[in-house]
């Protein structure tokens, strides 16, 4: 029931079109990514604090989606190519707790040849996602997150070396991606 549950409102509300509205930060508001410690697709554990000191870009994928997750990581790809020689770090959440490293391997070799050890993808997991998807608003309550009733937009979020939202950036269209790339040289440009 818990897998149906997460299809539906992927499949609603989730896997927008790429037209859809990122979610919103409150201008001058930034927000501070929540503690995590999560496995990625080499079965390695990441926490935030292991992010400290580098300028990092996050989204929220589901492996499942066979079409905006799977554009959306090739947009992460592009970003990572274009920041090479940068230290600039990839980090793609699953937001489905079933996803283990094997799914996310398998994902990461459909969408890109990008460098791994640069852009970690994480499985979600039932003690930390609750708490960071209610802080970077894909779902309106822990309860919710919990049930996995969560709300995906092709989004990007830009983290500076402190683990700060710096913003939140549509995955999609020039404009978008000519103002992340000009804020994450800023930022991995400065101390």
């Amino acid at each position: 029931m818990r897998t149906v549950s997460l299809l539906l409102v992927l499949t609603i509300a989730g896997c927008r079109s790429p037209e859809s509205a990122p979610p919103k930060s409150a201008p001058g508001q930034p927000v501070a990514m929540p503690d995590f410690s999560l496995t990625d697709q080499h079965g390695q554990k990441l926490r935030r604090d292991d992010l400290i000191g580098h300028v990092w870009v996050a989204d929220f994928i589901y492996v499942q989606c066979s079409v905006i997750c799977l554009l959306q990581s090739r947009r992460m790809t592009e970003l990572q190519a274009k920041m090479r020689g940068r230290d600039v770090q990839f980090v793609s959440f699953s937001v489905s707790p079933d996803d283990g490293p094997s799914s996310l391997q398998k994902f990461a070799k459909q969408v890109t040849t990008a460098d791994q050890d640069r852009w970690r993808l994480l499985v979600a997991d039932k003690a930390a996602f609750p708490n960071l998807a209610t802080t970077l608003g894909i779902a309106r309550s822990p309860e919710e997150a919990a049930r996995l009733e969560i709300h995906l937009w092709p989004s990007f979020y830009l983290v500076d070396r402190k683990a700060v939202v710096r913003g939140i950036y549509p995955a999609f269209g020039d404009e978008a991606q000519a103002r992340i790339l000009k804020d994450l040289v800023t930022l991995s440009e400065a101390p």
